[in-house]
């Protein structure tokens, strides 16, 4: 109780400290709105209208990096994203977007074959506007999640070199994603949804299917053990088909300053002075039974019908709840961000998956553009980020911070990001570890 009641204390300093920054500088704003460079690489779009209403947008997406590690170095190509959106006509969009992830010296292959070489189909959805900036419907393999902000996050335009838990030194990997291999595919949930604003409220509500073929059922794991597992859905799946197969999130906003553009649903990490935003959030996950243990007190190898009963298995739901609050805004004659969230899981008894369990974690992040550019364009932005977790599952805290650069030669479109990062997981005799790691992104 103690540790929330302090994450309570930091958010709500934090929310003072950004109302303060807004009030002080409100009046200051305007000579630091950021220009649009006319150098600068621009996106492509074929307009198929003269009035320009109607298109077909391409994105591209490329991240390579270098990790440093007990005198090693290692290369990786982070990701690599083709995102094509077309506006056939005033209300109706269409979006599609393929990815591949981590290529290094242990996914690649000589025939360029293998596993680590796949290009996924990251999403596919339908966007109606049914009540234009009030209400849109869509269907398909989307990114409308819950949960928080961050659990948006969009990789065009993070703050940080990565989602916080991305590094993999504390015990949650990803823990605004937890579901991330095991409810959804890649982070896109397959599914219907709804999104819109009423004047500066924001929400966004999906109802999904939650995988069968996750990662646990990828690394071989037919066996119900002692602990709360997320199994339920791969354990279940032609016995009780509705029993784990549904899950429901959400995530809502009040915008106190500028409105965010909304017609994609991936959040801007930092707006670099270009707007001035303010928002508090909260969001939620639901699955009921996704995690499952064995009651009978021996673990249950390859299931059948008979073993899946009351007497013999325990379920427990997925839930998740998170508040967060975004300050990105001109500061003096530069740019800052602030974001702070606050996770809370009920996985059941001792439940974790992906490192992430029952319990709370608290994350948050500071940075600021400075004001003077290095040579004419570039533009520094130094940072700082935290992640705390306390969960049931392991006997002690854990922890994961980093300390960064971001070297913006043409804003997100071409910007160079080294960091040190550093944390310790929350296991018995669990040692403090740390790396360096710079990471180059390019989009157009």
């Amino acid at each position: 109780m103690k540790v929330i009641k302090t994450i309570f204390k930091v958010i709500l300093v934090l929310l003072i400290f950004c109302i303060i920054l807004n009030v002080k500088h409100l009046n200051a704003q305007e000579g630091f709105q950021e220009k649009e460079d006319p150098s600068e690489p621009k996106s492509i779009a074929l307009y198929l209208n003269k009035e320009k209403t109607k298109y077909l947008w391409v994105n591209i997406l490329g991240q390579t990096e270098a990790n440093f590690r007990k005198d090693q170095v290692n290369f990786n190509v982070k990701r690599a994203q083709l995102f094509l959106s077309a506006k056939v006509s005033d209300r109706i969009m269409l979006s599609t977007y393929f990815t591949t992830a981590n290529l290094n010296n242990r996914t690649l292959e000589s025939s360029a074959q293998g596993d680590g070489n796949q290009v996924s189909l990251n999403g596919l959805y339908l966007d109606i506007d049914l009540i234009p900036g009030s209400l849109r419907v869509g269907a398909g393999l989307h990114y409308v999640n819950g949960i928080s902000r961050l659990t948006n996050y969009s990789s065009f335009t993070s703050m940080t070199y990565d989602a916080p838990g991305g590094a993999n030194l504390g015990d949650g990997f990803y823990p605004a994603w937890w579901g991330y291999g095991y409810s959804d595919q890649f982070s896109s949930p397959l599914g219907v949804y709804v999104i819109g604003d009423f004047g500066r409220f924001h929400y966004q509500v999906s109802v999904n299917n939650s995988m069968v073929n996750n990662f646990a059922s990828d690394f071989g794991n037919n066996t119900i053990t002692g602990d709360y597992t997320y199994q339920g859905n791969h354990f279940f799946q032609g016995i009780d088909n509705g029993k784990a197969s549904m899950n429901y999130q959400g995530y809502f906003e009040y915008q106190f300053l500028d409105k965010e553009w909304h017609d994609y649903t991936f959040r801007k990490g930092t707006y670099m002075g270009s707007k001035s935003v303010f928002n508090i959030g909260a969001g939620f996950f639901y699955q009921p039974n996704a995690f499952i243990k064995s009651t009978s007190g021996i673990d249950i190898v390859d299931p059948t019908e008979a073993d899946l009963t009351s007497d013999n298995v325990s379920t427990a739901a997925a839930t998740s709840f998170a508040i967060d609050a975004f300050y990105d805004a001109p500061m003096g004659n530069g740019a800052i961000n602030a974001y702070a969230a606050l996770y809370y899981n009920d996985f059941g008894d001792n439940g974790s998956v992906f490192g992430t369990g029952s319990g709370t974690s608290i994350y948050g992040q500071l940075g600021y553009v400075l004001p003077k550019k290095l040579g004419k364009k570039t533009k520094l932005m130094p940072y700082i980020a935290y992640m705390s977790q306390n969960f049931d599952h392991t006997p002690n805290n854990s922890y994961e911070g980093s300390v960064g650069l971001n070297l913006f030669f043409y804003s997100h479109k071409l910007k160079l990001t080294p960091e040190y990062v550093f944390g310790k997981k929350g296991t018995l005799n669990a040692e403090t570890d740390s790396y360096f790691r710079m990471m180059l992104t390019m989009s157009l």
